[in-house]
């Protein structure tokens, strides 16, 4: 797991250059898909989560595919969905296969702790882009009490090889 979040915020960091993205911002108008080819968005704990242009992107990990959606001022904060590579069209309930992880600043929560929950939906694959929708219940790892909640979450990305 921690050589996943490695090669994560690697790639992040490395990969991340020129566009802008929004958060916490109640006034960001929601996804245009004739104007914004990629974007991530979704309803943090009733506030506004949104990523486009490179931000919002899938990777391959070598048999697992990573959903992300990546914010912030210096590109800390992300959510990501990570499912089998060989999935498929249809709707996911998060199990240990599928399941969704939100990193903002220093706190991490998962769907796969205790109290978790939640699905994600695969609407169209067409073996570089992915389209779907998702929303979910995430348990913090230091404090099993405190969870976020994921609402109206929506995603259209690519495949970054």
């Amino acid at each position: 797991m921690k050589t996943k979040f490695i090669l994560f915020f690697a790639l992040v960091f490395t990969g991340l250059m020129s566009t802008s993205c929004k958060k916490d911002n109640d006034t960001t108008p929601e996804p245009d898909p004739v104007t914004v080819e990629h974007f991530f968005s979704c309803e943090l704990d009733g506030a506004t989560y949104y990523a486009e242009g490179i931000y919002a992107y899938a990777v391959d990990f070598d048999g697992e595919i990573n959903i992300y959606g990546v914010t912030g001022a210096d590109f800390e904060d992300a959510i990501y969905i990570e499912m089998p590579s060989d999935f498929t069209v249809g709707t996911h309930t998060f199990n240990d296969e599928y399941f969704a992880y939100v990193v903002i600043g220093e706190t991490a929560q998962s769907t796969r702790l205790e109290g978790g929950s939640g699905s994600v939906t695969i609407n169209s694959w067409d073996g570089k882009k992915i389209k779907g929708s998702f929303e979910f219940t995430a348990v913090d790892f230091d404090d099993p009490s405190k969870k976020v909640e994921v609402k109206e979450g929506a995603f259209n990305v690519e495949i970054n090889d």
